[in-house]
């Protein structure tokens, strides 16, 4: 089977501004491509994605390896390879609703990012600060998902207090070879991975596999650093809350690259 895609150059003479600060409204008689394109630019979880522009207003970026754009930053160590970390933040009212999710998330969204990155995750610590209850029950759901992806918990910080809840957790991976961003380029392969064997939260729009694959988890999140030190892999994205094609644009972004996408072979 052909892969979904293949990435290229855009053939405009100019460049255009990057996909994640571009806005469209569909008119009637616009194609289904446009309105795809549109409901894409429109999307919550991708219009979110431009808070990212603030930091970098702010803080210089300084990631020796790869500059910006990836999911995770890059520390080289002098003994080879490179140390990748990374960082989540959950949303406060996911928190308050539903704590012990909460905390699986936190890891889970750690670790996919350091896969994204090439890595094999090495530890997780977090902080909480949230109402005692709400804490255990975080904490919690961090050792569950912890242990289905055999990944340990390593420390962190707790505070206990009676306001809205705050919950993050921080991720430190190793990478024989990172995969990045900055390395895709026109004319490679582009693959879609991922388990579509669960389902779609009713409350918060969050797919989850867990109860489907289980500890299986742990393999499935270690397959791209084993792509990616075979030489099987240059570039990933963690497909996150801008969704597949939002995801694929900000995969994109750093090169200008565009991609054609056959959309038949888009699981939906």
């Amino acid at each position: 089977m052909s892969p979904p895609a293949r990435l290229g150059r855009p053939r405009s003479r100019r460049p255009d501004p990057p996909l994640l600060y571009r806005a469209a409204v569909p008119s009637p008689e616009t194609s289904s491509l446009d309105r795809l394109v549109a409901a894409v630019r429109d999307h919550d979880g991708l219009r979110a994605k431009q808070a990212i522009g603030a930091v970098r207003r702010v803080i210089e970026a300084s990631d020796p390896a790869t500059g910006p754009g990836d999911d995770g930053a890059v520390v080289e160590v002098p003994a080879g390879g490179s140390v990748i970390v990374c960082g989540e933040a959950m949303h406060p009212a996911f928190v308050a609703s539903d704590p012990r999710a909460a905390g699986m998330a936190a890891v889970l969204a750690n670790v996919n990012d350091l896969a994204a990155m090439g890595a094999v995750p090495r530890g997780i610590v977090n902080t909480v600060v949230a109402p005692a209850e709400v804490a255990a029950e975080a904490l919690g759901g961090m050792a569950e998902a912890a242990s289905l992806y055999d990944v340990p918990v390593v420390g962190g910080h707790i505070t206990e207090h009676e306001g809205e809840p705050a919950l993050s957790a921080f991720a430190v991976g190793y990478a024989d070879r990172v995969l990045s961003a900055s390395r895709a380029s026109p004319g490679q392969h582009l693959v879609f991975a991922g388990c579509l064997d669960g389902r779609m939260r009713a409350d918060f729009p969050f797919f989850t596999t867990i109860g489907s694959r289980g500890s299986r988890m742990a393999t499935d999140v270690r397959l791209l650093a084993h792509a990616a030190r075979e030489e099987l892999a240059s570039a990933a994205k963690d497909v996150s809350m801008a969704g597949s094609i939002g995801s694929l644009a900000m995969l994109l972004e750093p090169e200008q690259l565009g991609a054609e996408i056959d959309l038949d072979k888009l699981p939906v």
